[in-house]
């Protein structure tokens, strides 16, 4: 199972045709590590790759990401500087401040969009892109996934399986607490 996790996340198809890339509505960039105010490396790759992307489609930006443990400062809100002070249109950027893993950036990102089936382009580190997609779909949120290609493949990959796994823990219990509400 794991080899096959392995599989699936390293070959998950990661681009998207220009004339997709034209018709978005909306790009969601899923946050990570900052430093005080400075964006981590895998999260600045994010940034600028959201940055091209820009030039490509009229866009709004969601940008998604809390305040985790060990950070001053709101992933969101680093991500929303970073991109204004490299010439993106701030009113183009909506901050989604509260998400603080990867089911809640799509699941609270989704919250903020206008229309009932809005096209997305979901942008974050390519070892990350399966598991957005598998959480996408359970949320009848679905889109393209691309990102910038990561150097280091094999630490962010076996992270990357750790997570996935764990999150579906976390989903399945966010099942069960909403069938004990009703």
């Amino acid at each position: 199972y794991l080899c096959n996790l392995y599989l699936m996340i390293l070959t998950f198809p990661r681009n998207v045709a220009v004339e997709v890339l034209s018709l978005a509505d909306y790009i969601v960039v899923c946050g990570a590590r900052v430093y005080g105010s400075i964006p981590g490396d895998h999260l600045k790759e994010r940034l600028d790759f959201t940055r091209s992307l820009t030039k490509l489609c009229d866009a709004n930006i969601i940008v998604s990401g809390g305040r985790n443990v060990g950070e001053d400062h709101c992933e969101a809100d680093i991500m929303c500087d970073y991109l204004k002070r490299y010439g993106v249109d701030d009113k183009k950027i909506i901050k989604e401040i509260l998400a603080l893993n990867t089911w809640q950036n799509i699941s609270y990102s989704k919250a903020l969009m206008d229309g009932s089936h809005p096209k997305i382009i979901y942008v974050s580190s390519d070892y990350h892109l399966f598991r957005i997609h598998k959480f996408a779909l359970r949320l009848n949120c679905v889109g393209y996934y691309v990102g910038p290609k990561s150097n280091d493949k094999f630490l962010p990959i076996v992270n990357e399986m750790k997570s996935f796994l764990k999150s579906f823990k976390f989903v399945l219990k966010e099942k069960e607490d909403k069938i004990r509400k009703k």
